[in-house]
């Protein structure tokens, strides 16, 4: 860690700065802020915009607690280094003379060239050398930390270049920092280059340094992050072309990274000003798509749709919101990027802007957060069922035991510094249990910092299970009650895994895992995380998404509530305790006359009111108000800036220092945060009934566990998350609307031209309908289509059928209530031709109910022509000249299958072999290796192929005449693996054929992939047959369907039989395969058979 890695410490800004010219360190730190534009041209040419008026905040340290650690650990870690090496040279000297830097390091190299491999492996450390090139059209500079230089043979070396990080985990920006380096020296070692194998490394908190072999130490693939340093600073790279771009041109996001950032407040001071959509925190890349519309500031978003008032807005309204200007609105819905958020986005547009300029006709006067209409149920449980609803409840009303819980992280030891939690359930009358305790100490030793997390989280889950044992028998519930934990954001719940797998001696650690790993799709729904809630399901006023800006949106919250009583009864207002960081989130403002918003002017004196326009996403306490009640802030000598600021997080009182900050407040602080949480919470008063939350034993809370893991039950939860995803995906494209789901090329919509209804088909055909429903460029869309009829070897894709109308606005919208669960339900259909060009359609609607016990499938309506029958509620009529909407179908069929499978899996041959592998199980196989010498006909010939085998799929192939009972072969699509797959196929029936009878049996999960495989098997055995030899000229290649024959299309050398009508044949070949008896009497008994077939639904 170099001295220039500190770059916004001490008003950078006031040091005049050559705008060609950059540091390593802070091209890392531009990596590390998302590649953010804005960033870059604020730390390159902040004088104006850092003048223009007199920032708080902005354009000053965050934190110095980073910088001082990282000198701390680089100097320990470089004094461990140091004994080691066979020689150690400090290039500090050469700080203001690269050239210097340069000539001394060369001479080093050279010498360590001229020098014979060494057997103890001990390297020439060089300590902070100083670089300086051109790269690209930038002049760049920096102070590597780390240059490790190994004599190897043949007159080499090996030098690495190594960074010196206080982080637990190595960065990108680390590595980009590193590659830089490489390419500053590479470019001054010249004709050395030849005679060194130059490397890069990043050294961090947990890299062990017990042996310095060049093997043991990090090391990291350069070529890629050098190429992408070159395109970077490139004349025509994003670096150049942001150095051209005025600041107000510079696009940005404004996300959770802001929070570290020293530029926050001058960029939503500036957002807010301009009322950019950049406040709705959307990428760069949908800010500039909505800019190609015409859309740049919040009022553009709000009057595309009408203002609806709060109380029409509810999150199971899946109708959309009425238009104010039906082209643009058109146009932008069918956008792949932004067209499914338009009505979210016009939402959070009106109501943000109501709190910006509300004088503007186009803002919502909503005070408090209103719902975002078509989000849904959301993920937090219901407590309070009413009586006689469909509800998946299993438990009294009002008796779920609620757990809020804060988290508190040390990012520098990476330990858990405090952690609280506030118990309630409705049911009980009293005051909500707290439960707040923080860490003993903070020692720099890992071990004894550890041990101490251990103490604070063996203390707190202790008291934690006493206050819910407490409320569990208070409410009438002390053997078992329904428990639901409360988290504001998703890091703290991972945070809090991790330490409990930290801890595996805690007595709770297996406990609080298994309760915390408690998934939806699989047991129950244990955890939600408030913020996901907040942001998915409600319109925010403020661009933070933190726990104070929320909870200022979330209804009254008194603030006196902040107040807190001290063990020796002194009152003390946290708000002021807490306030630098924390609560001074906001700004004063002055209104313009034209209704917007000014900050910070020094023509404005007189303050309108105050809007938050400083970067909170989190809710986590700033780490110095913790290092300053252990007494570590004391050994920072900090200047200037970064004095005060330390000092601001000693005090409670900071004006008159009376007071030290103490474990006190922190702890009563975690509390009030843990109530927050409560009043978020319960704000969100629609919640969801049916997440099947179920009673857990109070007494054994303890000892709470998930059971033993099997192979068999890891299958069936993996179908179950598998199908969840599936489902839940699925409802995201039903919750469109309609001519947004033909836009994406996975729906269409088409008119009913003729129905031929019989007794085993219900053919529907239609006329497709792209003309009309408000799509731009139908034609090109309409060639997007990706629905795919019957193609002879499989059925076309299954769908649902939905029936449409048009609205009051012409739009096409489901004729029935309009919501995901009631799309999925509709009529099943198999699409048995489609004719894009011809507009041309025929489906064969499912007129046979689901069948019982699917657990992957749900009720599908069935169809009909008579109205009268329509009026069921299982029924859905088919009339010529209605309209239908076709779009995929959620149920997971082939894992219906699977299920089925495992169902049986005592009796599968492949399960035990896995079970027993994971058991740890050695038994011995009665696998016999083939012999290769069968096989060698057949594999000279594959060999001298026109396209033979790469290296890796030779690999595969050869591994047929090993002893291993199973062989996996995995890659993604268009690798190659069915292609290897066929070849090491008939690989195997020519070894076998040498000696015996050989049996293959191929299963793949879809029609097309087994028609793939067939297709490439039977092509490949012709041309053996016809170039190579006769071995394998008896082979029988046998294609399973449950079609009709006719339908298949024929491939040379394979049989189709289809298992439903060929029952003679389907017996003869079941036959063979389980007691090897002789095939039909086009086969004799000894020639190899290869069946290929999916497994029945």
């Amino acid at each position: 860690m170099s001295s220039d890695d500190d770059l916004n410490l001490e008003n950078s800004h006031k040091k005049k700065r050559r705008k060609d010219s950059l540091t390593a360190s802070g091209i890392a730190e531009y990596i590390r802020f998302n590649c953010c534009p804005r960033f870059f041209k604020l730390k390159l040419d902040d004088d104006d915009e850092a003048d223009s008026r007199k920032w708080p905040e902005a354009f000053k340290p965050i934190s110095p607690l980073l910088y001082g650690a990282g000198k701390e650990l680089e100097a320990k870690k470089v004094a461990e280094l140091k004994e080691k090496a066979a020689d150690y040279q400090d290039f500090n000297k050469y700080v203001e003379n690269e050239i210097s830097s340069f000539n001394n390091l060369r001479a080093l190299i050279e010498a360590q060239i001229s020098c014979e491999e060494k057997e103890d492996y001990k390297p020439v450390l060089i300590y902070q050398i100083p670089m300086k090139s051109q790269i690209g059209v930038w002049k760049i500079k920096g102070i590597a930390d780390l240059i490790s230089i190994w004599p190897i043979r043949n007159g080499k070396v090996k030098v690495r270049i190594f960074e010196l990080k206080s982080s637990w985990k190595e960065q990108t920006a680390h590595r980009i920092q590193v590659a830089i380096y490489v390419l500053l020296l590479s470019k001054e070692l010249g004709s050395l280059l030849s005679k060194i194998d130059l490397e890069g490394g990043v050294i961090n908190r947990e890299t062990s340094l017990e042996s310095l072999d060049p093997t043991c130490l990090p090391k990291f693939k350069l070529s890629p992050l050098i190429q992408d340093v070159e395109r970077l600073l490139a004349r025509n790279g994003e670096l150049n072309r942001v150095r051209e771009t005025p600041l107000p041109e510079v696009e940005y996001q404004l996300c959770v990274r802001c929070d570290n950032c020293g530029f926050n407040e001058c960029c939503i001071v500036c957002a807010v000003e301009n009322e950019s959509i950049a406040l709705l925190n959307l990428s760069r890349g949908e800010q500039r798509i909505l800019g190609h519309y015409g859309v740049e500031r919040l009022e553009d978003l709000a009057k595309l749709k009408v203002v609806k008032d709060n109380s029409d807005l509810r999150p199971y309204d899946f109708t959309s919101l009425p238009d104010k200007d039906a082209a643009k609105v058109r146009l932008i819905t069918t956008d792949r990027v932004v067209g499914t958020k338009l009505d979210r986005l016009v939402q959070r547009a009106q109501y943000m802007l109501g709190g910006i300029r509300p004088s503007s006709p186009f803002a919502s006067k909503s005070r408090w957060m209103p719902w975002l209409t078509g989000t849904g149920y959301g993920g937090l449980p219901e407590d309070s069922p009413l009586a006689g609803m469909d509800s998946a409840l299993l438990f009294s009303p009002d008796g779920m035991i609620r757990i809020y819980l804060f988290v508190e992280r040390d990012y520098m030891l990476d330990v858990i510094s405090m952690i609280s939690a506030r118990v309630n359930c409705t049911r009980y009358k009293g005051e909500p249990l707290s439960v707040s305790r923080i860490i003993g100490s903070l020692p720099d030793d890992r071990k004894l910092c550890v041990d101490e997390e251990k103490k604070l989280l063996e203390s707190f889950f202790q008291a934690l299970t006493q206050a819910i044992t407490k409320i569990a028998i208070e409410v009438g519930s002390p053997d078992e009650a329904p428990i639901h934990l409360y988290f504001f954001s998703r890091g703290e719940r991972d945070v809090l895994m991790e330490a409990v797998r930290r801890q595996p001696t805690l007595m709770s650690a297996r406990a609080i895992r298994d309760l915390l790993g408690l998934r939806q799709a699989i047991d129950q729904p244990m955890f939600s995380i408030l913020q996901d809630e907040v942001v998915h399901r409600k319109a925010l006023k403020f661009a933070s998404s933190g726990l104070l800006p929320i909870l200022e949106q979330s209804g009254f919250f008194d603030n006196k509530n902040w107040m807190a009583k001290r063990q020796d009864g002194s009152l003390v207002d946290l708000r002021l305790v807490f306030r630098d960081g924390m609560f001074n989130y906001s700004l004063p403002y002055h209104r313009n006359p034209n209704g917007t918003i000014a900050f910070l002017r020094k023509e404005y004196k007189p303050k309108d009111g105050y809007y938050p326009a400083r970067a909170r996403f989190s809710n986590q306490i700033p780490i110095e108000y913790l290092w300053a009640a252990k007494g570590r802030l004391d050994n920072y000598e900090e200047k200037g800036t970064a004095k005060v600021m330390l000092e601001k997080r000693k005090w409670c009182d900071y004006t008159q220092r009376i007071r030290r900050i103490s474990d006190e407040e922190i702890v009563l602080m975690g509390s009030k945060i843990c109530m927050a949480l409560e009043h978020i919470e319960r704000s969100l008063s629609i919640r969801n009934r049916r997440l099947g939350k179920k009673p857990i034993a109070i007494p054994k809370i303890s000892e709470f566990t998930l059971g033993l893991a099997t192979l068999e039950r890891s299958c069936r939860e993996f179908l179950d998350l598998e199908y969840f995803s599936k489902r839940q995906e699925m409802y995201q494209h039903y919750v469109l609307l309609p001519y947004q789901r033909v836009a994406s090329g996975r729906s269409l919509i088409f008119e009913v031209t003729g129905i031929a209804e019989s007794k085993k088909d219900f053919l529907v055909k239609g006329k497709l309908v792209y003309e009309g429903i408000g799509l731009p460029k139908a034609d090109c869309i309409a060639n997007a289509c990706r629905i795919k009829g019957a193609d002879g070897s499989s059925s076309g894709d299954w769908m649902v059928v939905t029936e449409l109308k048009r609205n009051e606005q012409g739009q096409f919208e489901e004729s029935q209530r309009r919501s995901p669960s009631e799309v999925e339900k509709s009529a099943r259909a198999i699409v048995d031709k489609v004719d894009v060009r011809k507009s041309e359609i025929i489906i064969n609607v499912v007129s046979w109910p689901s069948g019982k016990g699917r657990k992957y499938s749900a009720w599908h309506n069935l169809p009909t022509t008579d109205p009268e029958k329509a009026k069921s509620k299982y029924m859905q009529l088919f009339e010529v000249g209605r309209i239908y909407i076709l779009d995929e179908l959620a149920d997971d069929i082939i894992s219906d299958r699977a299920a089925k499978c495992l169902d049986y899996a005592g009796n599968n041959v492949l399960y035990g072999l896995l079970a027993n592998f994971l058991a740890g199980k050695s038994e011995v196989s009665s696998h016999i290796a083939l012999k290769r010498e069968g096989a060698l006909q057949f594999l000279r010939w594959v060999e001298g192929r026109h396209f033979s085998p790469k290296a890796e799929q030779q690999r595969f192939i050869e591994r047929v005449f090993g002893k291993e009972q199973i062989v996996m072969l995995q890659g993604p699509p268009g690798t190659g693996k069915t292609e290897t797959l066929q070849l090491e196929v008939l690989a195997h029936v020519a070894a076998h054929r040498a000696k015996s009878r050989c049996r293959v049996l191929m299963v793949a999960p879809t029609h097309k992939a087994i028609q793939e495989f067939v297709s490439k098997l039977a092509r490949c055995w012709r041309e053996y047959c016809r170039e190579g030899d006769n071995d394998l000229k008896d082979l029988n290649i046998y294609r399973v369907l449950s079609n009709s024959i006719s339908s298949a299309n024929p491939i040379d050398g394979v049989k189709n039989v289809n298992y439903n009508e060929d029952e003679e044949t389907v017996k003869q070949l079941k036959d063979c395969l389980m007691n090897q008896k002789e095939l039909p009497p086009t086969a004799s008994g000894s020639e190899p058979l290869i069946l290929c077939l999916t497994p029945p639904g």
